[in-house]
């Protein structure tokens, strides 16, 4: 969730949200239905990246990431059993809207993800509300600027 989610983050060329995306919508499905071990096709598990590709992303990603990570530390962790599926499902959500092929619109959702990620990581309770709050305001602020779109083109069209 922090890969994906943190390169979803960054701008990207058309075409490889979708892709990143059906991943996180793989990984956030199988913590929302309460899989304690991740499943994935062979065909992804042989995938590698290039040194050069990974270096890049690196360069794109560490510097935040490592800010992020030194600040979480295991804190105010719910211990209710629900926790990691309602974090899956939010993350399915926001995984379907990282998928859709609107430009710039997966880099909110995609943080989300990414600060999901590190609560989940550090059982870190503030991060796990940052995620909430970051993820909700993404949800909230793409309904309206999607469906303030379908409006607009319905007063074009009628």
């Amino acid at each position: 969730m922090i890969l994906f989610g943190g390169i979803n983050a960054i701008p990207l060329p058309p075409g490889v949200p979708v892709v990143l995306g059906s991943g996180l919508m793989l990984v956030a499905f199988q913590m929302a239905i309460g899989r304690r071990r991740l499943w994935l096709p062979n065909r992804v598990r042989r995938l590698s990246l290039s040194p050069q590709t990974l270096r890049r992303l690196m360069e794109r990603l560490g510097g935040p990431l490592r800010r992020v990570e030194r600040l979480a530390r295991p804190r105010y962790w719910p211990t209710a059993d629900f926790v990691a599926p309602a974090i899956g499902w939010m993350a399915l959500i926001l995984s379907f809207l990282v998928m859709l092929p609107f430009p710039f619109t997966n880099m909110i959702p995609g943080l989300a993800i990414a600060l999901f990620g590190v609560a989940v990581t550090a059982r870190d309770g503030l991060w796990l509300l940052a995620a909430i709050l970051l993820g909700l305001g993404a949800v909230i602020f793409l309904a309206i600027l999607y469906g303030g779109a379908v409006l607009a083109l319905l007063a074009v069209l009628g």
